[in-house]
């Protein structure tokens, strides 16, 4: 059996990954300037601290990669995507799988999503060469997805996931190209990573990732110490899935929190949902 899903469109309306964010403020929040926050270097409650700084950004960029392998099965993705507030979007992601368990199926996809405001443009191959545009309504449940990756200012439910972390550790810094970040690790269930993730793929996300996996893994942390911002996120470990030894692995990369993000315009090469499926 093969199948070609296409992510976020027609037919079957799947990826999105987003990290937007309203505007606003925190005292907590220091500017790159500042000082490092003594709650990063003294307490694990930094870990917590950054969930909540991370709804307040106004713009980000993040890179992600996943897989969960057991024998006989294979599911990976990765992507990178980019947002500025309050209302555009650009994702670039991938996704691929195959196996014979537990039935044979082989699949991938390579799609582009492009927000601007209520403008919903979609690059996918199972829609052809050109760009297609939708309205919210068209995109019906997946629109709903979108409104809630925005809120969650990043390419998982980071605050969800967070927030079901236990036995966090302050493991001390620790340097990322250059630059000191602190290092904290913890344990987290797999479905809380990968229900996390499920948003990424849209109302899809919710069949082939939501509610599958289940086991505690070790989740490991980086922030930064001035602004208390997350900085990078691995999450690995080994749990049984139909009944066999399964691992995961889960990277999140923060790039360029507050910055400039690279979000293209609108792209030139449209067909409209409507003149895709012959009603206009």
């Amino acid at each position: 059996m093969t199948l070609q899903r296409t992510l976020f469109g027609f037919p079957s309306m799947l990826m999105v990954l987003a990290v937007v964010a309203c505007g606003g403020s925190d005292p907590e929040i220091r500017t790159p300037s500042g000082s490092p926050n003594p709650v990063v270097a003294e307490g694990t409650e930094a870990v917590g601290l950054s969930a909540q700084n991370l709804v307040l950004i106004n713009s980000g960029q993040a890179e992600f990669e996943w897989s969960v392998r057991r024998e006989g099965f294979e599911i990976q993705g990765n992507g990178r995507y980019s947002t500025e507030a309050p209302d555009k979007l650009h994702l670039d992601a991938h996704y691929q799988g195959s196996g014979d368990v537990p039935s044979s199926f082989r699949e991938e996809n390579d799609s582009e999503l492009l927000i601007l405001g209520e403008s919903i443009y979609v690059s996918s191959p199972s829609l052809g060469d050109s760009w297609v545009l939708f309205s919210p309504e068209e995109f019906a449940a997946d629109w709903d997805v979108v409104q809630r990756l925005i809120t969650a200012r990043s390419p998982l439910d980071y605050q969800a996931t967070v927030g079901a972390a236990t036995a966090i550790e302050n493991l001390g810094a620790e340097e990322i190209d250059g630059r000191s970040y602190q290092h904290y690790r913890a344990s987290v269930d797999a479905s809380v990573l990968m229900d996390g993730l499920a948003d990424a793929y849209g109302s899809q996300g919710q069949v082939f990732l939501a509610g599958r996996f289940n086991g505690p893994v070790s989740m490991e942390i980086w922030v930064d110490p001035v602004t208390v911002l997350p900085r990078r996120l691995l999450g690995a470990g080994e749990f049984s899935f139909l009944d066999g030894a399964t691992d995961l692995e889960l990277n999140v990369e923060f790039l360029d929190l507050n910055g400039r993000p690279d979000i293209p315009e609108a792209p030139s090469d449209v067909v409209t949902f409507a003149e895709l499926t012959g009603g206009g």
